[in-house]
């Protein structure tokens, strides 16, 4: 399935960004920005982002090999 984000909740999501290979990337780094400068946890805790990432880079790794890949990280 596909889910979509209301523009509304990426404030800093512009035109230009939406040209960007991952914008939501930028998103995600403005949110750590605010939530530093606010001095307020930010959505996803460090082991949650840890996790992101290895999924994302096995992911990639699948597809390029084609080997299934296991996950050495989880989120309890």
């Amino acid at each position: 399935g596909e889910t979509t984000v209301p523009l509304s909740d990426c404030p800093y999501l512009t035109p230009e960004h939406l040209r960007l290979e991952e914008p939501h990337l930028y998103v995600d780094i403005m949110e750590l920005a605010d939530a530093i400068r606010e001095e307020r946890p930010c959505r996803a805790t460090g082991e949650q982002a840890r996790h992101v990432v290895e999924i994302v880079e096995a992911a990639r790794r699948a597809i390029a090999t084609g080997v299934t890949q296991v996950l050495q990280t989880t989120v309890g």
